[in-house]
């Protein structure tokens, strides 16, 4: 929305930097920072967000369609 209303006035007198994720959740201590604000955590992702992260390695793109079934 930023860009957006700066675009629409002409107004680039500024420098701006844009922080932008796929859920502000996802990297929640920058975005917190950055806004200076406390996000509230919705009720989906707090109860699987102390779980144990699960990650497999793979290294070429067979191994991928392989790991894709």
């Amino acid at each position: 929305m930023e860009y957006r209303s700066r675009y629409e006035v002409g107004d680039f007198a500024q420098h701006t930097v844009f922080l932008e994720t796929a859920h502000p959740i996802k990297f929640l201590d920058v975005v917190e920072r950055a806004l200076g604000i406390t996000l509230p955590i919705p009720e989906q992702i707090e109860s699987v967000i102390n779980e144990d992260k699960v990650s497999v390695k793979i290294k070429t793109y067979e191994e991928l369609k392989a790991f894709l079934g």
